[in-house]
């Protein structure tokens, strides 16, 4: 496995509960280090919007030539990038956008079950809080 973030450590965890052999590598001395280290933590299932969305594409334009965008694109000659741009304006439609949120939903809930259960079975011990998440709209 490379990476002994979060991700990485529970995935070795599962492939060796899975009878495989497995070795974890990470490039930084210290472990969860990178993704995992300024991550909040927070796992909001029922918060489930997708990158793709109709709302995102005017801010896609005034984030385009800007090194700190949330969702950064250098623009080069790349089929492969071209291709890219081309799907995830595809998924920018109001119907593929409420479909893309049941499968994060569906994919979140799996996943907090899987947490839960994990949890349990180790024994693991965190400042663990289920308050959920408090949005305030100032707007319509």
């Amino acid at each position: 496995m490379l990476g002994a973030g979060v991700v990485g450590t529970t995935s070795a965890w599962y492939l060796a509960q899975a009878g495989h052999e497995v070795t974890v590598i990470d490039r930084q001395p210290i472990v969860a280090n990178e993704t995992s280290f300024a991550n909040g933590g927070q796992i909001s299932v029922s918060h489930a919007e997708p990158w793709a969305n109709p709302h995102v594409l005017p801010r896609v334009l005034k984030w385009l030539g800007r090194e700190d965008a949330p969702l950064l694109w250098r623009w080069r000659a790349d089929p492969a990038q071209l291709a890219w741009g081309l799907r995830f304006l595809r998924e920018c439609t109001p119907h593929r956008t409420r479909q893309n949120i049941g499968a994060i939903v569906a994919l979140a809930t799996y996943s907090r079950q899987q947490l839960r259960a994990l949890r349990t079975e180790l024994g693991l011990q965190y400042d663990h809080l289920e308050r959920g998440i408090l949005h305030i709209y100032t707007d319509e």
